[in-house]
Order: structure tokens, then C-alpha cells, then sequence
């Protein structure tokens, strides 16, 4: 396996200990290559959260090799894993926003977590990723000011600074809204070296 910007070779996971352990993950392989897009489907438990979690450098694999960004994931310290994370965009379903900060503000600390130093340009940054998601007009809402929809399409403005894996339920979008933030991710897949996930399709 090589050349890839995601590898995944052999990798199985576990949930709980002794007799209660169970099995999640059964020796699973793939390779994303760079501007792919990879849909992920399957029932509730199937693993597809774990796999991207895993990805997404959120917890360690228990048996196999994760690579992200030339990064073995598999042998990395909690502070590797920290620096890995810095370089992707990950949108949960559950959104995870900062509740106290206004739209503007959420999409700023994307940029101030990625390690960016340089203020120059950032109110034009912001304000360009919130026109690509179509949240311009909730610029200086709070996020308890919005409904399920516009919270998400928030989430994915955080994509757009910094993508490389993410999961995001777009069922639960209206169709206009998942078609706008898909065009997004295609764009960012032609213009960065990165592959996007979003839980779909269950991978074995």
C-alpha cells in the first residue's frame, strides 16, 4: 500500500473486555486515493463510525495499520494523533459547536486550530466559506439560533479550511442543502490532496 492520502490495511476493532468483548471491525482494507469521495451505508453497528473515527486519528486501532497524510496512526503518540487531527476536517453529526460563539466565530476557530498565525484575510475567508455553505445571512447568529439544517451545513464550513476526512449524515439534509455542500467537497477534492468520507457505505 502506497501513494494514497488514506490507507487502511487489515484493521480490526474491539468493544469492551473479557466475555462482553466484541468484535466491530474484521480485518478491513482500503485504500482512498487523493480527490476521492467514499460514501459509507450500512445498519446501526456495523462500524461504520468506528472506521472513521479511526481515520480520523479520534482513537487507535487494535490490530492492522491506519496511515493518514503519511501518518502510521497505529504507532503514533497521543501527541501525533493530536497533530494529525490539526490537518483534517472532521463534521460530526452531533455538530460540536461552541454554543457562546457566533457562526463567524465557529468557522474562526477552524482556522485558529489549524495553527494559521497570520490574521490577514480572515473576515474574507470566513465570509467566502459561509456563501459556499449558504450561511452568509447567519453570520452573527448563535448556533442555539439555528435549526438541525443550518447547524450541519455549519459543520461543513469547518471542511472547507481544513479537509481530509469527515462524516456527515446528509439524509438529514433538505436535498438543496446536501447538493450545495456535495459540490463543495468535490471542489476541495480537485483542489487539495485529500479523500472525504461521510458515514454512507460500510467498507469490507
Amino acid at each position: 500500500m502506497g501513494g494514497h492520502p488514506i490507507q487502511v490495511e487489515n484493521v480490526s476493532y474491539f468493544f469492551g473486555k473479557g466475555e462482553l468483548r466484541k468484535q466491530i471491525l474484521f480485518e478491513v482494507s482500503t485504500e482512498i486515493a487523493a480527490g476521492e469521495i467514499v460514501i459509507l451505508t450500512g445498519p446501526s453497528g456495523s462500524g461504520k463510525t468506528t472506521l472513521l473515527t479511526l481515520i480520523g486519528a479520534l482513537r487507535s486501532c487494535h490490530e492492522g495499520v491506519v496511515k493518514v497524510l503519511d501518518n502510521n496512526l497505529s504507532a503514533a503518540s497521543e501527541h501525533e494523533l493530536v497533530k494529525v487531527r490539526r490537518r483534517i476536517g472532521y463534521i460530526f453529526q452531533q455538530h460540536n459547536l461552541l454554543e457562546s460563539l457566533s457562526v463567524a466565530e465557529n468557522i474562526q476557530m477552524a482556522l485558529e486550530l489549524g495553527g494559521e498565525r497570520s490574521r490577514k484575510g480572515w473576515n474574507e475567508r470566513i465570509e467566502k466559506v459561509l456563501d459556499q455553505v449558504g450561511m452568509v445571512e447567519h453570520m452573527f447568529k448563535k448556533p442555539a439560533e439555528l435549526s438541525g439544517g443550518p447547524r450541519r451545513r455549519l459543520r461543513g464550513g469547518h471542511y472547507r479550511l481544513s479537509p481530509a476526512a469527515c462524516e456527515l449524515g446528509l439524509g438529514l439534509l433538505r436535498s438543496r442543502a446536501g447538493g450545495r455542500i456535495m459540490s463543495n467537497f468535490r471542489a476541495g477534492s480537485l483542489r487539495w490532496t485529500t479523500a472525504h468520507a461521510t458515514a454512507r457505505r460500510a467498507i469490507t
